[in-house]
C-alpha cells in the first residue's frame, strides 16, 4: 500500500493553480465561482491566487453575499484589489422579477420573505418540493389560500375531478393526510411559520 503523500498548504496551492492553468490552456476561458460563502478556505485561497495571476488567460467571475465571515471578507478585498477587477453591486429583485421565477400564487410571500435577495430567494425556492409539478404547486398555493375544489377548478379552467386528482397528489407528495395539513405545510415554508407537522 502506497502511503498518502502530504503537501504543505503553499505547495497544494501551487499545484492547484498549475492544474487550473493546464485546464485553461491558451484560453480564453471563463472561471465561475457561484458563491464565495460555499467555498472552503483552500478554495478561497485558490480563487484569490488566480485573480492575482496576470498570466492566466481567463476571466474570473465571482459572486458573493455581503461578507460576514472574516476569510470571505479578506478574499473579497484581495479580489477587489486585483488589476482589472470590476465590483458590481446588484439591487434586490423586484416584484415582477420574482413573479417570473416563483410558482403561481407564491410570489408575494417569497418576495416578502426574501426581500428580493436572490440568494435568499433561491434558498426558499429550493424548499419547494421538487417532485411537485407546476400544476401541483399551483394547487398547493390554492390550498394554502383556503380555496375549495370548485373554486380551484373555476380559477384553473379544469374539471373538479382533475382538481381532486391534483389535491390527492399534493397531499401524498407533501406527506399530509388533510387539506389543512397541506396548507400548514405550505405556510411553514412561505410565510415564516415554524409549523411543520403533517396532518
Amino acid at each position: 500500500m502506497v502511503p498518502a503523500q502530504r503537501y504543505a498548504p503553499g505547495a497544494l496551492l501551487r499545484l492547484a493553480s498549475r492544474a487550473v492553468h493546464e485546464l485553461v490552456g491558451k484560453g480564453p476561458a471563463l472561471l465561475v465561482a457561484e458563491d464565495l460563502h460555499a467555498l472552503d478556505p483552500a478554495s478561497l485561497s485558490l480563487i484569490a491566487e488566480l485573480a492575482g495571476d496576470p498570466t492566466l488567460p481567463a476571466m474570473l467571475l465571482v459572486t458573493s453575499r455581503p461578507a460576514r465571515h472574516g476569510l470571505v471578507a479578506r478574499t473579497l478585498a484581495r479580489l477587489s484589489g486585483s488589476a482589472g477587477a470590476v465590483r458590481q453591486h446588484l439591487a434586490p429583485l423586484g416584484p415582477a422579477e420574482v413573479a417570473e421565477i416563483a410558482p403561481a400564487g407564491l410570489a408575494d410571500n417569497l418576495l416578502k420573505r426574501s426581500k428580493g435577495n436572490p440568494y435568499r430567494l433561491s434558498e426558499l425556492l429550493a424548499a419547494l418540493p421538487s417532485t411537485l409539478t407546476a400544476r401541483e404547486q399551483e394547487v398547493l398555493s390554492f390550498l394554502a389560500a383556503g380555496m375549495s375544489n370548485k373554486q380551484m377548478a373555476r380559477s384553473m379552467g379544469i374539471s373538479i375531478r382533475t382538481v381532486a386528482v391534483h389535491v390527492s397528489n399534493v397531499l401524498r407528495k407533501t406527506g399530509n393526510s388533510s387539506r389543512t395539513g397541506a396548507a400548514v405545510w405550505a405556510a411553514a415554508r412561505f410565510t415564516g411559520s415554524t409549523a411543520d407537522t403533517p396532518g
